[in-house]
């Protein structure tokens, strides 16, 4: 069997969809996790624009990033311990939703002399992972007190596991937790990462409330599809 990608389609694919989105104020971090982190498609989404890609298996960030690709990584879940060395020196953020894990973060951070910018991933109806909102708070306080991690912000997924859909009603929700949040916390996020391509006909559509600024986007610019909508 043989795979064939077109890099220059790929490529456009990105600058399409970060610059609509950029015209919207929501930053996109592309996923290539479903071409393994093949560094020649991460070289064209790179170079169509994006800052920051995204994925889920530390082997495909290293193989990008050991083939010269120069960006910021974003680790799509919540690292495994036996991981967090290699997270913190491959990548920039990751999304977190367990306290241990944020601890082992911070050690291997301080170890390593960097800082790692964690996401606190919230639970709003998937239920594949992410911390209940009642304990987003707790969880934020500690991640903004550890050494050698700044909290960059907060994240939700849907239609990942039990295939609950993105609308603009649960998209408003979690603006509204978001929104609550900072106030509790008495800070701004600079992230509020709230979905994936299945988000973007509500971008389009204008129903993407403040603060949510941020998609992890794969199917979309790997593929220019969205086969929700």
């Amino acid at each position: 069997m043989r795979i064939e990608a077109d890099c220059t389609k790929i490529m456009e694919n990105a600058r399409a969809v970060i610059e609509y989105c950029a015209e919207r104020g929501v930053q996109i971090a592309p996923v290539t996790k479903s071409v393994c982190g093949e560094p020649e498609i991460v070289r064209a989404i790179v170079a169509g624009g994006a800052t920051v890609i995204a994925d889920s298996r530390i082997d495909n960030i290293a193989r990008f990033i050991d083939a010269g690709v120069k960006t910021d990584v974003m680790m799509l879940r919540l690292p495994l311990l036996s991981e967090v060395d290699a997270v913190v020196r491959l990548c920039r953020y990751s999304l977190v939703s367990e306290e241990e894990t944020a601890r082992a973060l911070s050690a291997a951070a301080v170890a390593g002399g960097v800082t790692h910018e964690p996401l606190v991933i919230i639970e709003t109806g998937d239920r594949r992972e992410g911390i209940m909102p009642e304990d987003a708070a707790a969880l934020c306080r500690l991640v903004m007190g550890l050494p050698g991690l700044r909290l960059a912000g907060v994240a939700t997924s849907l239609n990942c596991l039990c295939g609950v859909l993105p609308t603009a009603e649960n998209q408003r929700a979690f603006a509204d937790m978001v929104i609550a949040l900072e106030r509790e916390l008495d800070t701004t996020f600079d992230l509020v990462s709230f979905g994936h391509t299945g988000n973007l006909h509500l971008v389009m559509e204008g129903e993407t409330p403040a603060p949510l600024n941020h998609l992890r986007i794969g199917e979309g610019v790997i593929f220019g599809t969205d086969v929700i909508n």
